[in-house]
């Protein structure tokens, strides 16, 4: 229960981003948001696949998620900031 818990508070967050990031970005730009689904994804199997052995093994998958959106968000708030 608790990785799907944390799966969905982690692809609400990544759709919330990358819904802005689809709004900020122009062209070949795009291309970037299928690159980070593609990241998530891979990031939420890894985190599935280590869960069973604790932090430590989950850690990878966690962070292949989580880092992504986090430098997407950055990446919007430049947008914003910059456009504004």
């Amino acid at each position: 229960m608790a990785v799907l818990q944390n799966s969905v508070e982690q692809a609400l967050a990544a759709i919330g981003v990358h819904l802005v990031l689809a709004t900020l970005l122009n062209g070949r730009e795009l291309l970037l948001i299928p690159g980070l689904v593609g990241l998530f994804c891979l990031g939420r199997i890894a985190f599935r696949i280590g869960y069973p052995g604790g932090a430590g093994s989950r850690a990878f998958g966690m962070s292949l998620s989580s880092y992504p959106t986090l430098a997407a968000s950055l990446l919007a708030l430049g947008l914003m900031i910059g456009r504004g």
